[in-house]
């Protein structure tokens, strides 16, 4: 995920990574009306994880819950990025993006959801979880999944910037590493990736508005 000095750039739905273990639902073009049925218009060319209906449901009902988490970081003043850890159906952890509110670097919401479920569970390992995330993870993050050994991510907008699930590289399938993790990319894509496009567009507007302020206040500007 990014944070509020690097924006990141959601890639076009057309630009997907088509690797073992990973499977991208955004070609679909909407978010809910259409992903049910992406798994049969694109099976041959999304990779060898096979997703079910109900388990499309249970990705988007869980993608949800991360947007809502979002909305919390951007009431703050953070991008707008939510993540939660989900195990046998039950959510044992959640977070969302605090770096500038907690003056730590590593304050990504990847990293506060699984901290939560491990203690949770009481076990820095969370074997057969799956972490919904609304925007594709950074290397810090993936290098912490792989870590925890999670099973599967699920993440919405991908980051042509600073993705590390396929986007920029895939940390999270690195061969040379002693665990992978299966990756589902393209869920409610548009929307994750529309909630951090109007982050940054308000915040672009809303400094060149406070420029203009203080030029007027300077006397360098007419009213």
């Amino acid at each position: 995920m990014s944070d509020e000095n690097n924006n990141p750039s959601p890639m076009p739905s057309g630009l997907n990574h088509h690797q073992s273990g990973t499977k991208d639902l955004s070609k679909s073009g909407s978010d809910v009306a259409n992903i049910k049925s992406v798994s049969h218009m694109h099976e041959s060319d999304v990779s060898n994880v096979a997703v079910s209906d109900e388990e499309l449901e249970q990705h988007i009902r869980w993608m949800k819950h991360a947007l809502a988490l979002a909305d919390s970081a951007e009431a703050i003043g953070e991008v707008p990025v939510g993540a939660c850890v989900v195990l046998n159906g039950e959510l044992i952890g959640e977070g969302y993006n605090t770096p500038i509110s907690d003056h730590d670097p590593s304050a990504h919401a990847e990293l506060r959801a699984v901290k939560q479920a491990a203690s949770k569970v009481q076990n820095y390992r969370l074997i057969d979880a799956t972490l919904y995330v609304t925007l594709e993870p950074c290397s810090m993050c993936a290098g912490m999944l792989v870590h925890a050994r999670v099973k599967r991510v699920v993440f919405g907008a991908k980051d042509a910037k600073t993705g590390a699930a396929g986007s920029v590289m895939n940390l999270l399938q690195h061969p040379a590493l002693n665990h992978q993790v299966d990756i589902v990319s393209g869920v409610l894509a548009s929307t994750c990736a529309n909630k951090l496009s109007d982050f940054f567009r308000k915040r672009r507007e809303e400094i060149k508005a406070a420029k203009k302020a203080k030029k007027r206040l300077e006397g360098k500007m007419p009213d």
